[in-house]
């Protein structure tokens, strides 16, 4: 009887060392229940890094951890690849491991480099070396380099293996897509301080920041946005979030600029995205990455579920909200379908429209906004009173878009149209004085 009772106990022990041997506290994901629509019933882990479970029939998004900088892989449905950003210098070879052990790549479709910044274009260079790139490359172009980025050498050398390649191009604002023949959209919404629809630049090249390219990606009713640093008015910065949120509209998933920095992320830009999950790219940094005010202004969100982190960053800059913040201590990999996705294998659901505002599955809608070019059908627009504004008083960018609180138009709707009408209108007639920003004549009062 003693043997018997010996010999359950041995068992006992074996398993109990067995389940502690294999537990691996830092690949546990998360360590309370996450703030969630709907969780998975399967979550597919991000088991050393890289995605698995069905992964090759849907969209993948892998933000591979750089340390203090950004680079971000896509992988569509159907294969097509795009790589966002490098990195600084000694990262390059993170990034090749990443794409090769997770997805046995040698080539890749696309390459963006969303701006001049080394920590964003110091690892291109090994990526180019090492991968084929077959349709292109894109980067703001150098006619927007500032004097202080020009002679950097690994610029330099990112100049050369781009053009080498014959395949470097400035992004069109006018394009459908950069990624052609896919079910997935890729639209570049600014590029080069520019904002589509609008001739007047809003970013400018001493700022590189605010140079950068801004992409919303859409499959099905899930909906992305990613737009490296790109600058929202803080600390003095040219304010080229706001134009851009108007024709980005509604997302799921916001991949933060500047790494939270208070340049970026005004809360404009924010209350119209209405994103639900956030992305910051950070590494442990001395530049107050990601701000305590910008973390505040995410939490303010009524739509935020989750902010995701690959790591803590700079943990005195926003320590009251470290127990708040997913730190993931690695790559951020989501993969997701027409209607749901997971972010290191937690799921979610999506709102159940893009961020045009279309219900794919309703087939009067499908391809017919006009916020898409060429579509077939433009949203009808209402009627413009011309005597709101009687004195043709013209705005300024800034009045544009923020008529906040609104106690300078004398109608309450007045501002809510103007964006309403910008979000749609590339008609010249709402363009009262051919400068190129529409609907400038619709809102009034002392401006």
């Amino acid at each position: 009887m003693k043997m018997v009772f010996n010999y359950i106990i041995l068992i006992f022990f074996s398993i109990f060392t067995l389940s502690c041997a294999t537990h691996d506290p830092a690949a546990q994901l998360i360590t309370e229940p996450l703030s969630s629509i709907r969780q998975a019933t399967s979550p597919e882990a991000n088991v050393a890094g890289c995605p698995v479970g069905d992964w090759k029939t849907k969209l993948v998004i892998h933000h591979i951890d750089v340390g203090q900088g950004d680079s971000t892989f896509f992988r569509t449905p159907n294969g097509t690849t795009m790589l966002v950003d490098g990195g600084k210098p000694n990262r390059g070879s993170d990034i090749i491991a990443t794409i090769k052990k997770c997805y046995g790549l040698t080539e890749l479709d696309y390459v963006v480099l969303t701006h001049f910044d080394q920590d964003h274009y110091g690892g291109l260079y090994s990526v180019l070396k090492t991968f084929k790139i077959q349709k292109a490359v894109y980067d703001p172009g150098d006619s927007v380099l500032s004097d202080k980025k020009l002679g950097s050498s690994g610029l330099i050398a990112y100049q050369a293996l781009a053009n080498d390649t014959k395949k470097r191009k400035v992004p069109l604002l006018t394009d459908d897509a950069i990624v052609a023949g896919d079910e997935t959209l890729f639209q570049v919404l600014a590029a080069g301080g520019k904002v589509r629809g609008l001739k007047i630049p809003t970013g400018t090249p001493s700022n590189d920041n605010s140079m950068s390219i801004a992409i919303r990606l859409q499959y099905g009713t899930f909906d992305y946005f990613i737009a490296g640093d790109l600058t929202g008015g803080g600390n003095n910065t040219p304010d080229v979030e706001s134009p851009v949120a108007n024709i980005v509209g509604n997302v799921d998933i916001l991949r933060a600029n500047h790494h939270g920095s208070n340049t970026s992320s005004n809360s404009y830009f924010l209350k119209t995205l209405q994103p639900e999950q956030i992305i910051v790219s950070v590494g442990n940094n001395g530049y107050g990455h990601p701000n305590a005010q910008v973390i505040e202004r995410f939490f303010k969100l009524p739509s935020l579920k989750n902010i995701f982190q690959t790591n803590a960053g700079d943990r005195a800059a926003a320590a009251e909200f470290l127990g708040k913040i997913r730190d993931m201590k690695g790559d951020i990999i989501l993969v997701a379908g027409k209607d749901s996705y997971t972010i290191n294998g937690h799921g979610f659901v999506t709102d159940g429209v893009n961020s045009l505002g279309i219900d794919p599955d309703a087939e009067s809608d499908i391809g017919k906004n006009p916020q898409i070019p060429g579509s077939e059908k433009a949203r009808s627009t209402p009627e413009i009173n011309s005597e709101r504004n009687p004195e043709n008083t013209v705005l300024s960018n800034k009045e544009i878009y923020s008529c906040t609180p609104r106690k300078t138009c004398k109608e309450m709707d007045a501002c809510e149209e103007v964006l309403y009408h910008f979000e749609i209108c590339e008609n010249k007639r709402l363009d009262g004085n051919n400068d190129g920003i529409p609907c400038e004549k619709i809102c009034t009062g002392d401006h």
